[in-house]
Formats: structure tokens, sequence, C-alpha cells
């Protein structure tokens, strides 16, 4: 069964549920309505955390501001150890940088703005475009990336400049090999963010990682079943990316419960431990958006879970007036169809996925397995 289309106006399923309340008053109706949020506080909560996409931009932005605060509270306690100096204005300077794109990210992450950009990358007009606009600016993920890949530059910069003043700095080499790891997984946030790469698949996204280990037969020793997962989970380079995100806060994480462990009552390892929580609680979010883009999971679960109980002072207690009640059939209709239309592209992509899936393990050599395999399964 096709589950529901989720938008920013919640579901096909809610909206359709919903109508059917208005229009056929009941015992259920009267208790929901009493307590139901008001008509204001749900249209807000609904545009601006609709989506998981805009949970996870949110709590980036919470996460680079808890950074910024960070990175002051360290220089405000700062010694005159070069090191330590360098370090702090390098922490300060990317917490910046990770703002910018936090920003940006958010901006881009509105229902609004996702429909621009994806009708941008369905036209196709990529090779079109000036060398500055198919590199640096040519959409707001491109922004992004950039911003993000900047955010690493100050602390490999650094620790090149501590490895120069002593070969033997364990923080200069902390520094430099975590910045280049950095440095390459952003890069590819930037390639695959590039006009043409967003064109890719049919506005999927690009696929080199896959494309590379398949080409070099790298899948080739694992089984067909290993390969489907790899085509289902690690098709796409935006999908790596998250990964990598994931990685890093998780690490970020281990790092800042440390701290706090080591100094309790320092104010610098609580302005780590929030910069943390908000990074690998956005990333997770962030995550699950890359393998169902316009999930509202977040916004579902809240919403399921009685979101009006926290905000008992907000109940509107006057019921749905009539411009309420049309602009809700509205919706309602709106959303059944773009639940239909989604469900009818959902199967096409799945019947395209399945043919693509199979060309990868016909290519390795794996199809005849794959096929055994799904039989001896079927025969049990």
């Amino acid at each position: 069964m096709e589950e529901p289309v989720p938008s920013r106006y919640g579901t096909a399923s809610h909206s359709v549920q919903a109508l059917d309340s208005l229009e056929a008053p009941s015992e259920k109706y009267e208790r929901d309505k009493e307590a139901s949020l008001s008509p204001w506080l749900r249209s807000f909560y609904r545009f601006h955390f609709g989506l998981d996409v805009q949970v996870a931009a949110w709590l980036w932005l919470a996460s680079s501001v808890f950074w910024v605060c960070m990175s002051l509270d360290a220089i405000s306690k700062q010694s005159s150890r070069a090191d330590e100096l360098l370090g702090n204005y390098a922490q300060l300077l990317s917490a910046t940088m990770f703002s910018i794109g936090s920003v940006i990210s958010l901006e881009a992450s509105y229902p609004e703005a996702r429909a621009v950009a994806k009708h941008e990358t369905l036209r196709g007009q990529a090779s079109s475009l000036n060398w500055m606009e198919r590199y640096v600016t040519g959409n707001d993920a491109l922004l992004v990336s950039w911003a993000f890949t900047l955010c690493i530059v100050p602390f490999v910069t650094v620790g090149i400049y501590l490895l120069a003043m002593n070969a033997a700095d364990p923080l200069g080499y902390a520094y430099v090999i975590s910045g280049t790891f950095g440095m390459m997984g952003m890069l590819v946030l930037v390639v695959a963010s590039m006009p043409e790469s967003l064109e890719a698949n049919d506005g999927a996204g690009s696929s080199h990682i896959f494309s590379f280990l398949v080409s070099s037969q790298l899948l080739s020793c694992f089984s067909g079943e290993a390969t489907s997962f790899f085509v289902k989970y690690f098709r796409f380079d935006l999908i790596w990316v998250l990964w990598g995100f994931l990685l890093a806060a998780v690490s970020s994480m281990i790092f800042a419960l440390i701290l706090v462990s080591i100094h309790p009552a320092s104010s610098y390892s609580w302005w780590s431990f929030s910069t943390s929580v908000a990074f690998i609680t956005g990333a997770c979010a962030m995550l699950h958006s890359g393998y169902h883009p316009g999930s509202s999971m977040i916004y579902d679960s809240v919403s399921s879970i009685g979101l009006s109980s926290c905000c008992l002072a907000m109940v509107d207690k006057s019921g749905m007036n009539e411009p309420l009640l049309a602009q809700a059939k509205l919706d309602a209709k709106r959303e059944a169809d773009l639940n239909e239309a989604a469900a009818v592209a959902a199967a096409t992509a799945k019947v395209e996925e399945g043919a693509f899936e199979e060309n990868v393990l016909s290519s390795l050599g794996l199809g005849g397995r794959a096929v055994s395999a799904a039989e001896d399964e079927g025969g049990e």
C-alpha cells in the first residue's frame, strides 16, 4: 500500500479524515474540536515544521548558534597561547560560515522553495548556465555546500600553521586529518549540488560514487542481495554525504559527553553538548528526508501524540468558522489529487528502480544468482 503524500498541509489521508469529521459532526468530532489547536497555531506549525527537512534545517541553525556561543565563550576565557588563540578564532569563523549555510538551507527547505528548485531541475537547462552559476551560485543547495565547505577551511589552515611551527604538534595533526576528510565529504556535496548533478537520473540526483563502485567491479565480491542493498540505500551521492554528516555528529556527541563528564561546571562543556545534540538530531532528520523527500514523519508523529496537550492555553474552543471549513475542503481535495498523482509516480519509479537494479546485477554477473536466491526463497 502506497503511503500518503506528506506536505506542508499534512497528508492527504489526514486532510480527508478531517474533512469527513467536519462534514459529519459526531461525538468524536466535538471532542476533537475542543482539544484542537487554534487554526493559526496549527497553520504556523505546519508551515514552518511540516517537513522533516525543515525540522532538520531549524535544528542545524540552532546548532550553529550554539556553536557561535561556544566559540565566544572560549575566546572570553582564552590564554595567550598561540595554538589556543588560533583554534578559538578558527572555531568562531567556522561556526559563522556554518550559520550562513544553515540559514540558506532553512530558506531552501520550505515547500515553495523546494517546488521552484524542482521545477528548475526538471527544465534541464544546466548547460546554458555560465561558469559562476554552474559551479558556485546555480542554486541554494550549491550555496549551502560551499558555505559548509568553507567552514572547514579555517581548521585545516590552523593545522598546517601549527605543524609548520612544530612538526610533532598533535593538535595540528588532528586539525589537518579531520579537516581533510571533512573537505573530501563537502566537495562531494558540492558536486552533488551542481545543476547538472541535480538533473541526473531524471531529477533524482547524481550517483558518481555508486557508478564508480559498479564500473570498478568493487561490488562484484558481494552477493546479489548485498548489491541490491547498495542500489536501494547508497545509490545517490547525497546519501553518502548525509551519512558522513551523521558520522561527524556522532563523533561530536561523544566528544561533548566526555567534555561534560570531565568538566560538568564549565559553560563551554554545556555549549558543546547543546551544539552536538542539535546537530546529531538534525543529521538524523536530514538523513531520513534524504531517503524520503517531502516526508513529514516528525510533524505527523508529534501531531499523533497530542500536540494540543502542550498548548492548552492556545486552544480555540469556538470551532471552525465557515471560511476555514471551505478552505479545509479545498485543501483535502488538493491533497487527494496530489496523493493519487504521487501513487502513479511511485509505481513508475519502483518499476524503473527494479530495471536499474537488474541491469547492475547483470553487469556484475550476479543476475542469475539473485534470481536463483529469489526462487529458493519463494520455494521455501
